[in-house]
């Protein structure tokens, strides 16, 4: 099929449709690029990736497990993703020198490789004119700029659910056993990464059912790619008596699944299908230009502008960080406490979130060679920094949460500014 943007078609010329993609690429890192370190987020959930990650190198080992899904644990009880993750981010910390924004610049240019995807998808399935429609809202989505520009597990997903989908509308120009392998591959990556990933496998079922591509060898295949993509998570249960299975059980029979509110589906959990929606709206669009241009124009111009008038560019803070906060601030507070004459028994804490551990500083130092003590251990602190929002001593002293509480009595010896009203308070066990 084909749908004209006037002269704008599936026909234009080779060299014009790459001058367009260059300038959509130049606009698509500009938008992620610009104030970059004011507004990426570095929060407890890169710290803890991060040093996950890191422990890889530290300790010279290999993992056979990623991350617990810390959000999704039931009664003291969670459970694993695959390593994966972990073994992406472990080189990336020694070739940017455990720079978490050189490691964001990894993220975003493998965001463009997924729009780059997305144009492929509509330009060989569909038509020229989809794909570039396609490639324009991801380049301007606000949503998925902000989903690119941080260093998190489910922001991978945009590029396995592009690779995904390329594989999967290939069947329908040739069904061959090493696609359906490749297309399991491609969906056991991403169950590895994020359970999000379950999708892909919702997704293959309905699209060969759709297409009349079922068949029996083929979804054998798929299934030997899956499992193939998940080796170290089924080693990891091997070794372990099944934990993963029986914690999943667990949480089925405790009804956690039901009654926990951390089950609360998130908007994020969608990135691995964002390519299928892109294309969709690219489809729309097109479909409206070619019955009426005003109409499909207007559309077409109202989403644009819509999409740039919600990007936030100057805000004063990071994604999801508190007012004036971002990871200047972080590492500001990190290099002063590495600096600062302490007992070589200290620990940290923050109060900027519902994560008192504060584990994107805890990077930072061990970072430097200067770890605090492990999170477990506040009872054992003689000193205990405190990054938080200006409050006075006695407030600070009164703080209602337990790593505060295990230092007391203390004497509060300095409060400094790092940023944004946010101070760092040092706290010595008398």
């Amino acid at each position: 099929m084909e749908y004209r943007f006037g002269t704008l078609n599936h026909d234009l010329q080779f060299s014009k449709v790459n001058v367009i993609i260059i300038f959509l690429s130049v606009i698509f890192l500009f938008l992620r690029f610009f104030r970059l370190a004011e507004l990426t987020n570095f929060t407890s959930d890169q710290g803890y990736l991060l040093l996950g990650a890191g422990q890889l190198i530290w300790e010279k080992k290999i993992s056979l497990i990623g991350p617990m899904v810390i959000s999704k644990i039931v009664e003291g009880r969670g459970f694993f993703l695959g390593p994966l993750f972990y073994w992406f981010l472990a080189p990336l910390i020694v070739i940017t020198g455990s720079d978490p924004l050189k490691i964001t610049w990894v993220f975003i240019f493998l965001n463009l490789l997924a729009g780059l995807i997305v144009y492929k998808i509509g330009n060989d399935f569909f038509n020229q004119a989809i794909g570039l429609l396609a490639f324009s809202f991801f380049t301007f989505s606000p949503f998925l700029i902000e989903y690119s520009r941080f260093i998190w597990n489910p922001n991978i997903m945009v590029l396995v659910g592009a690779g995904f989908f390329y594989a999967l509308f290939s069947l329908t120009k040739k069904s061959t056993s090493l696609l359906f392998f490749l297309i399991g591959i491609l969906a056991g990556i991403g169950v590895e990464i994020h359970y999000s990933g379950f999708l892909l496998v919702l997704a293959f079922l309905v699209f060969v059912f759709w297409k009349k591509l079922w068949t029996s060898k083929g979804a054998l295949l798929f299934f030997l790619g899956l499992v193939v993509s998940n080796v170290p998570l089924l080693l990891f249960e091997l070794r372990h008596n099944f934990y993963n299975t029986k914690t999943l059980f667990f949480i089925i029979r405790s009804g956690g699944l039901q009654n926990s509110a951390n089950f609360t589906f998130q908007w994020h959990y969608f990135l691995v299908l964002a390519p299928i929606f892109l294309i969709l709206m690219a489809t729309i669009v097109a479909k409206l230009i070619s019955i009426n241009k005003l109409i499909g124009y207007g559309l077409l111009i109202s989403l644009l502008a819509f999409f740039v008038l919600r990007i936030d560019f100057f805000r004063n803070h990071g994604f999801t960080m508190p007012e004036g906060w971002n990871i200047n601030g972080v590492k500001k507070s990190s290099e002063m406490i590495h600096q600062d004459e302490k007992d070589k028994n200290y620990n940290i804490v923050a109060l900027l979130d519902g994560d008192t551990r504060a584990l994107p500083f805890r990077y930072f130092l061990k970072t430097m060679g200067d770890e605090p003590l492990p999170v477990k251990d506040y009872p054992k602190a003689q000193t205990l920094y405190i990054v938080a929002q200006r409050m006075d001593k006695t407030e600070l002293l009164q703080y209602p949460v337990w790593e505060i509480q295990t230092i007391l009595p203390a004497s509060l010896v300095s409060m400094r500014e790092i940023q944004g009203n946010i101070y760092l308070y040092k706290l010595e066990r008398f």
